[in-house]
């Protein structure tokens, strides 16, 4: 992202709504019917109210999909805390464009790129939208000190620790994964909007290694790749504000943030703001 960007489009929430309901349709690796997940209790301030994990009688098949693969790969790639210093390394890089290609090389990229195409949002060529999607998610910034200790991908599909605080952590696999390590707690949940067997969006409560975030919206269920591009949509058409999609007829903010450091912008954050 070019701090120059200005991005508009001329689309009605109507063809928004039909595009990201296509989107869901034909998301070919949406992984819902390989989990099970149960909300349990609400939440009561920030005390645990659930006694079981949130997910539970996981098919392993689930880890084969060859976009899940990918994101997985990319989990032991940075630090935690955004204080220290990422130290990228080649091959670190490759996991990244090859998280980016598996991406692409689905129905759900192709439509949406179609899309953004027909309304003027991206170029038609596809080695300049992958150049951009990769700048987007993985090129590095400061949140702390000054010091290239994060990215928008690490933030919004994994997690990172600030000043002792959980910050981002977004994504359900990744939530899932640290389940099966213990280092999550599911405490319980606020909201949740259920997809019609194809997942579901809850806002919930837990502990990332004994550190409560109190407040964390992830969508569940859904593809990665299809989360890579409901994101990207709405922070290239809404930056710093919401932007509604509808999935199996329920309606969802997507909140976005982005910032400006050095003449150039970055995506801070984007997750369902239930």
């Amino acid at each position: 992202m070019d701090a120059d960007d200005n991005y508009t489009i001329d689309c009605t929430e109507e063809e928004f709504f039909e595009l990201t309901e296509r989107l869901l349709e034909n998301d070919e690796n949406n992984c819902a019917r390989y989990i099970g997940y149960d909300l349990q209790d609400r939440r009561e301030g920030n005390r645990d109210v659930s006694e079981e994990p949130l997910f539970y009688d996981v098919d392993d098949t689930l880890f084969e999909i060859p976009t899940v693969a990918k994101l997985i790969a990319l989990h032991d790639n940075y630090e935690v805390h955004v204080h220290e210093a990422e130290e990228v390394t080649a091959e670190e890089i490759q996991e990244e464009r090859d998280f980016i290609d598996a991406c692409m090389d689905t129905k759900v990229m192709e439509i949406a790129r179609q899309f953004m195409i027909e309304k003027r949002l991206i170029s038609n060529d596809l080695m300049s939208f992958k150049r951009f999607l990769h700048k987007m998610w993985f090129a590095l910034y400061p949140r702390s000190r000054r010091v290239l200790g994060s990215c928008a991908f690490e933030h919004v599909f994994m997690g990172e620790l600030k000043e002792g605080k959980v910050n981002g952590f977004h994504n359900w696999i990744f939530f899932l994964l640290n389940e099966r390590k213990s280092s999550v707690n599911y405490y319980g949940f606020n909201y949740c909007l259920s997809f019609r067997g194809k997942g579901a969006v809850a806002k919930t409560i837990f502990a990332w290694d004994g550190k409560v975030k109190p407040c964390s919206s992830i969508f569940i269920g859904l593809s990665p790749e299809l989360e890579l591009i409901l994101y990207t949509m709405c922070v290239l058409m809404k930056p710093n504000d919401t932007c509604t999609v509808s999935l199996a007829g329920k309606t969802v903010d997507i909140q976005t943030h982005v910032f400006t450091n050095r003449g150039k912008k970055y995506l801070g954050s984007a997750y369902p703001d239930l």
